[in-house]
């Protein structure tokens, strides 16, 4: 086939129209989602986070005796540990999320995070006391895997907040929007 037979058909454009879509059209990379969403995927990470927990504190599935009285700190700041990380991460996630309303998310976000708390600490007090061995009564109380200080339970909710109301304060949106305010200077 010769150049000139070549020319004479239409030749396609690069990209192709399917790549040349962006969000000047309406299109986002991330499908818009209501608070309801944000209080449902939230209040759900608590299940994972209560297998997690119940595997890797003392005491749990992982090691240790859940009667022993030494491990039950132990116990209850791994919980911790896992509860102010999870509340730092959804923080971040809530924050830095382009479009909609981030009140309504930190809302929403907030009371997932203490209904994922309470089911965290059912699940794994659950998974606790269906493998390790019956409370024999000497210490008067119940004796295994759980958690003693449900203060412990705010943390992931606390953690969410404070890092919204940081990252909203100082984060890249705000800094953005003091730019956008600021007169051009440059005539």
């Amino acid at each position: 086939m010769s150049t000139s037979s070549r020319s004479g058909r239409q030749q396609p454009s690069y990209p192709p129209p399917v790549y040349a879509l962006g969000a000047s059209d309406g299109h986002h990379d991330v499908p818009p989602s209501g608070g309801w969403w944000w209080l449902l995927a939230t209040a759900g990470l608590g299940l994972p986070l209560g297998a997690l927990w119940w595997l890797i504190a003392p005491g749990g599935a992982a090691y240790s005796d859940s009667g022993d009285p030494t491990v039950w700190l132990a116990q209850e700041m791994t919980l911790a540990v896992i509860m102010l990380v999870t509340g730092i991460v959804v923080g971040c996630v809530v924050s830095t999320r382009p479009g909609g309303s981030v009140a309504i998310r930190t809302v929403a976000t907030v009371l997932g995070a203490v209904v994922g708390s309470v089911m965290a600490w059912q699940l794994g007090t659950l998974l606790g006391s269906l493998t390790s061995e019956p409370n024999d009564g000497h210490m008067g109380l119940d004796t295994g895997f759980g958690l003693r200080s449900v203060s412990i339970l705010v943390l992931w909710p606390f953690a969410t907040a404070v890092v919204v109301l940081v990252l909203s304060g100082f984060g890249p949106d705000r800094r953005q929007d003091t730019k956008a305010l600021e007169p051009d200077t440059s005539n």
